[in-house]
C-alpha cells in the first residue's frame, strides 16, 4: 500500500508535501491516513477558495472596463467641449475641472494597466486551477493574491511537520509551539485532525479576508474615478450658469 501510495504521487503531484513525506524511510503508515486527509481537506478549501477569487477578479475586471470607457469618454469629448466653451467667453474651466482634464491621462493609463494585470492574473489562475498547477509569477504582482499563496504553502509544510517534527520548517512561533507539544506528548491522529483542522479555518478565514481587501480596494478606486467624473462634470455647469 505505501508503495502504491509513493508511486502514484511521485507521479502525478512530485512537489507535494504527501509525496516528500512518502520518500522518507521512517514513515508510519498509522500516520499517513492524518496526513492525507489533512492535506486533501486543505486542497479542497484552497480549491474554493481560488474559485472565489477568480469571480471576484472578474467581478473587477467588468468594473475597471466600464469605468475605464466612461473616463476615457468623458476626458477626451465632454471635458474639451466645456472648455471650448468656457474660453469663448474668456474664462477657464474650474481647478478641478482642469486638474482632472490633465490628470485624465495618466489615470487611464493606470486603469488600463491595472485591467490587463487583473486579466493575466485572473487567466493564470484559472489555467493553474484546471491543471492543477502552480500559478504564473505574475500573481506576486497584486499583494493579496500572492499572500494567499504564500499562506497557502506555509499550511502544506505546518500539516506535514505535525505528522514529521524533523521535516520541521515553520518560523511561526504559534505553529512551532504547537508542533512541540504534539512531539512531546505523541499525539493521536484525531488530535492532529483537530488542530489541522483550526488551521485550515484560520488561513480560510485569512484568505477570505485577503479577496475582500482586493475587491474593496479596487471598489474605492472606482469610486474615486466616478466621483472626480461627475464634480469634473457638474462644476462647469454650474459656473457656466453664473458667467451667462
Amino acid at each position: 500500500m505505501h508503495k502504491s501510495w509513493s508511486k502514484a504521487c511521485e507521479a502525478w503531484a512530485p512537489n507535494h508535501p504527501l509525496n516528500l513525506l512518502l520518500q522518507d524511510k521512517s514513515l508510519k503508515s498509522s500516520r499517513l491516513a492524518a496526513v492525507s486527509n489533512a492535506l486533501l481537506s486543505k486542497d479542497q478549501v484552497f480549491t474554493t477558495i481560488t474559485t472565489q477569487l477568480i469571480l471576484n477578479l472578474s467581478y473587477l475586471l467588468v468594473l475597471l472596463v466600464l469605468v475605464t470607457i466612461i473616463h476615457a469618454t468623458m476626458n477626451l469629448f465632454v471635458l474639451p467641449q466645456f472648455n471650448e466653451i468656457f474660453e469663448s467667453f474668456g474664462s477657464e474651466l474650474p481647478s478641478f475641472s482642469l486638474f482632472t482634464l490633465e490628470f485624465s491621462s495618466v489615470l487611464t493609463v493606470l486603469l488600463i494597466l491595472l485591467t490587463i494585470l487583473l486579466f493575466i492574473v485572473s487567466f493564470s489562475l484559472k489555467k493553474a486551477q484546471r491543471l492543477n498547477h502552480k500559478p504564473s509569477w505574475i500573481v506576486r504582482l497584486i499583494p493579496p493574491v500572492a499572500a494567499i499563496y504564500s499562506n497557502s504553502q506555509k499550511l502544506e509544510r505546518t500539516i506535514a511537520d505535525f505528522a514529521y517534527p524533523k521535516h520541521s520548517e515553520s518560523t511561526d512561533s504559534d505553529q512551532e509551539k504547537r508542533i512541540a507539544l504534539a512531539e512531546k506528548f505523541a499525539i493521536g491522529d484525531q488530535e492532529v485532525a483537530l488542530i489541522t483542522s483550526d488551521l485550515l479555518s484560520e488561513f480560510e478565514r485569512k484568505a477570505l479576508f485577503k479577496s475582500r481587501l482586493l475587491t474593496v480596494t479596487v471598489q474605492l478606486l472606482v469610486v474615486y474615478t466616478i466621483a472626480s467624473l461627475l464634480i469634473a462634470f457638474y462644476l462647469p455647469i454650474f459656473q457656466l450658469g453664473v458667467i451667462q
